[in-house]
């Protein structure tokens, strides 16, 4: 399939609490100027494909994560339930796409 069929989508999630990381939010670490987030969403924008992103609808991240992909052209869903886990980002992302 080319990078330009539109059943191709392009799941990022980033609903995660970032538990391992010792209280800093790894989606916000800054690589090459720029939050490790919206250089992945950047990155997978120009492969062609649909883009989503799962973002948190509370807590300490979901703000600035939000800010990240801001201006981008993807598409992004709350996902209320992402204290689940990954998980719940998944099954977020699933029923969106139907």
């Amino acid at each position: 399939m080319p990078a330009s069929d539109p059943s191709i989508v392009i799941l990022i999630p980033a609903a995660g609490a970032s538990r391992r990381m010792g209280g800093r939010d790894k989606l916000m670490e800054m690589v090459d100027g720029q939050p490790v987030l919206r250089r992945i969403a950047r990155h997978c924008l120009a492969s062609g494909c649909a883009t989503l992103v799962t973002l948190p609808q509370n807590g300490p991240f979901g703000s600035a994560r939000t800010a990240a992909v801001s201006g981008l052209s993807l598409n992004s869903l709350v996902v209320a339930d992402a204290a689940e886990g990954l998980s719940a980002s998944l099954r977020a992302a699933a029923a969106s796409t139907r």
